[in-house]
Formats: structure tokens, sequence, C-alpha cells
């Protein structure tokens, strides 16, 4: 209610896993939504365990 964002799974070449990936209007992140996301995807895909690692390139070409 309220959310009107967007979001996407980013693969990561360098260590071969996702990471979900969510905005919110304003080009903030939706970090429950991402981890809402992660949890859903987590026994199908290889999915990045460091939080550190998660990409801040919100508005970059592709994304």
């Amino acid at each position: 209610m309220g959310r009107a964002g967007d979001g996407r799974l980013r693969h990561s070449l360098e260590v071969g896993s996702f990471c979900p990936f969510a905005t919110l209007p304003g080009h903030q992140r939706d970090s429950p939504l991402e981890l809402q996301a992660k949890a859903v995807v987590k026994d199908d895909l290889r999915t990045e365990q460091d939080s550190s690692r998660r990409s801040p390139l919100g508005g970059a070409p592709g994304l």
C-alpha cells in the first residue's frame, strides 16, 4: 500500500550470484522488498550472502 517502486535481480559475474535490487520512487532503496525477494528465490538461485556487496547504482542503465 503506497509503494510503487521497481524491482530486479542483478547478477554479479565477479562472484556468480544474484542480488535483488528494488527501488522506491526517488531512487531510494527498498530493503524490505529486497530481503523478501531474496527469501523467495534463495532455493532456486545462488544469492549474494554479503549485503555490503549490494549494488548502490540506482538509475544506472539497465537497472
